[in-house]
């Protein structure tokens, strides 16, 4: 088969299958987001990252108190249930409001706010890889073409090309189509007696291979909750 009839198959079976589309469901279809990145953590480096961001953000949030009283927060230790993970996330944080020039306090009475976290992992079903980006198909037809009529080019090596153009799409392509199952929601508030002052919520990739860092040890936990105290 020549090339062109090929092509002129391949675009006869496209436009048969968008016409046999059914546009009417009694559901509503369902859609993707739009594709959005997400970062991963991968090393305690990271956690670290994490505790300096979140200092800054509190000692943004609680300003100077007005130049009347230093803000003041008391944090606690970490439980010994713990995963490393919390357990690591607790010390960085406290290291990180401290270098921040937040007062730190050692006793609840003495401080003006109470800081707590959350951290909440999140297990996914197993999921199928992400469907072929468009044009993935045509991309390999159009390559094993090109494989197929080598036997009539002059040079027999030039079939290397369209291989190792193959190769380059398909890494291209292949790049963003398996899913990540495993998340870790990471919630951390100040508070006083009456209100929230601070509150932020972030969420993060990790390897399902280090899911024992995130939960706690000794007993299975979908949510673990440090409240600062013992």
């Amino acid at each position: 088969m020549t090339l062109a009839k090929m092509l002129a198959l391949f675009s006869a079976c496209s436009f048969i299958a968008a016409c046999g589309t059914n546009n009417y469901l009694p559901h509503p279809r369902a859609t993707m987001f739009p594709g959005a990145q997400q970062q991963s953590l991968q090393s305690a480096s990271h956690w670290q990252l994490l505790a300096e961001n979140e200092s800054v953000e509190i000692a943004q949030s609680l300003g100077n108190g007005g130049g009347v009283i230093s803000p003041s927060i008391y944090l606690g230790t970490a439980p010994n249930s713990v995963g490393d993970f919390q357990s690591a996330y607790h010390n960085m944080l406290l290291s990180a409001l401290v270098d921040q020039n937040v007062d730190v306090m050692l006793s609840r009475e003495n401080a003006l706010f109470t800081l707590d976290y959350d951290v909440q992992v999140v297990e996914h079903d197993r999921r199928a890889l992400l469907p072929p980006r468009p044009g993935s198909f045509s991309t390999f037809l159009l390559a094993g073409v090109g494989i197929h009529d080598a036997q009539y080019w002059g040079d027999s090596a030039l079939i290397l090309i369209p291989a190792a153009l193959a190769g380059d799409l398909w890494s291209k392509f292949n790049s963003d189509m398996a899913a990540s199952v495993t998340e870790v929601i990471i919630t951390t508030r100040v508070l006083d007696s009456q209100q929230v002052v601070h509150s932020s919520n972030h969420v993060y990739y990790f390897d399902q291979d280090d899911i024992a860092q995130y939960k706690g040890k000794g007993r299975i936990f979908n949510v673990v909750s440090d409240r600062g105290e013992q």
